[in-house]
């Protein structure tokens, strides 16, 4: 005679039979997968001939059966750099640009981007920088003084050390927000309204750094000595390359004592002899 079974002395219940037929299905579709029959879907569809599924790797095109096969593939023989180089000989392109005859010339000298830009469309123009390889946009602080007299300027909750052109720092303590237009080779004016940091005797106006160009989708075109800005509707305005060593440090001597205020440009007469 034999002995009951555990599962005669004590029937299951519903709950417990849903559980152990899900856990045969799982072993089932385990055992699939590892067979390389596929996975079929959920238990009931199992040894009706069900379509395998297959995932294909983009770097070599293998097929494979399941994602965990196409992972391990990814982490193992078909990492990056792992495969075969390529057969064809590269395409060389040399530049055609004018190399200096002394290569060191002006490795020392600070290049950036100028273009003009108004307080209100129609008004004077004044010079700014346009510097990717600076973070935070800034203001000369008397200019910002003269130009927007009643603009508040915002504390910032902590200072701020920024670099400004030609690698020089300043201690930033307050922004401001302001609206700048720069007119565009067709007559239109991109108005933007941005913050700034006030920097006490900045070696130019205005610098607009990448706090700006990011958001406002600049696109700086050497090739035509044009900026497009995206934001406004791509209006393109003009723009002229300088080295700052041109600028800067060189004695003239005038025909008599003149003031030029900080941040500002106008004509001197020039004394010769």
């Amino acid at each position: 005679m034999t002995a009951p079974s555990f599962d005669e002395l004590k029937p299951q219940t519903e709950l417990e039979r849903e559980y152990d037929q899900a856990q045969n299905a799982y072993f089932a579709i385990r055992y699939r997968e590892e067979k390389g029959l596929g996975f079929l879907g959920t238990h009931k569809s199992i040894g009706r001939g069900a379509k395998v599924s297959k995932v294909t790797c983009r770097n070599c095109a293998a097929s494979f059966t399941s994602n965990n096969k196409l992972h391990r593939h990814l982490r193992g023989p078909c990492q990056a750099g792992s495969l075969q180089p390529e057969t064809a000989s590269p395409v060389v392109v040399e530049s055609k640009a004018v190399i200096p005859g002394d290569p060191t010339d002006g490795l020392a000298d600070f290049h950036c981007a100028q273009a003009f830009w108004y307080v209100t469309p129609g008004t004077n123009p004044h010079v700014s920088c346009i510097d990717s390889g600076f973070g935070n946009s800034a203001i000369d602080d008397e200019l910002q003084l003269r130009l927007y007299p009643d603009t508040p300027r915002l504390p910032l909750q902590h200072r701020r050390v920024v670099e400004g052109l030609g690698g020089a720092k300043f201690t930033a303590t307050h922004v401001v927000l302001l609206t700048i237009n720069m007119k565009g080779t067709d007559g239109r004016y991109a108005q933007l309204v941005r913050p700034f940091h006030v920097l006490k005797k900045l070696s130019v106006p205005l610098l607009i750094g990448n706090d700006i160009m990011k958001p406002e989708k600049f696109d700086l075109l050497y090739s035509t000595n044009r900026l497009r800005i995206g934001a406004c509707d791509g209006v393109c305005v003009q723009i002229t390359v300088y080295s700052g060593s041109k600028y800067s440090r060189i004695p003239v001597r005038c025909a008599e004592g003149i003031v030029i205020p900080a941040s500002s440009s106008t004509v001197v007469g020039v004394k010769y002899g």
